[in-house]
């Protein structure tokens, strides 16, 4: 399966990457979703089986994110909730609940990406976000989300040719 999901990635790069319109206003980028056991063990995509993950685009208001509010009002009612009491609708819901999303046609401009991840029975199990802005240079990044399912614990990380830098949201 891993095979599979890496030429597909694979595929979708190239397609991407040979595009001769280099006046595009939306990019196409990946956001992948990995579950640790403990901090020790190896990361691995997260298993359909028993995870389900959720991605959303929200438009970034320069806000402050209720996180621990935002993990249910996300996952029930399509809304990210601020500290302020406000809510805001996502401008793109990911289709499927895999580990491994493309995010194709995304208009340039400053999002914040919420990556909600459930146990197989729907329990909301953690959160993550992230500011990113899509422009010319996103095109074919990766986003990569990582949960320790111990602890229940987020973890955000960011691949950008072979960088790696996260920022705990939960202890």
């Amino acid at each position: 399966m891993k095979q599979n999901l890496f030429i597909l990635m694979l595929f979708a790069f190239l397609f991407t990457a040979c595009s001769s319109d280099d006046h595009s206003k939306e990019e196409t980028f990946f956001v992948n979703v990995y579950t640790q056991y403990s901090a020790e063990d190896e990361e691995k995509l997260a298993n359909p089986e028993s995870h389900k993950a959720y991605v959303y685009l929200f438009d970034d208001l320069n806000k402050q994110i209720d996180t621990s509010k935002s993990m249910s009002s996300v996952y029930w009612d399509d809304v990210i909730t601020y500290t302020d009491g406000s809510t805001e609708k996502y401008v793109f819901k990911s289709p499927t609940s895999v580990a491994a999303h493309i995010l194709e046609d995304i208009p340039h401009g400053k999002y914040t990406l919420f990556v909600v991840l459930t146990s197989y029975n729907g329990l909301v199990q953690g959160a993550s976000s992230k500011s990113i802005v899509i422009n010319k240079d996103y095109n074919a990044k990766t986003e990569k989300k990582s949960f320790y399912t111990e602890e229940l614990r987020t973890e955000t990380t960011v691949t950008r040719l072979g960088t790696k830098s996260g920022n705990n949201l939960y202890k």
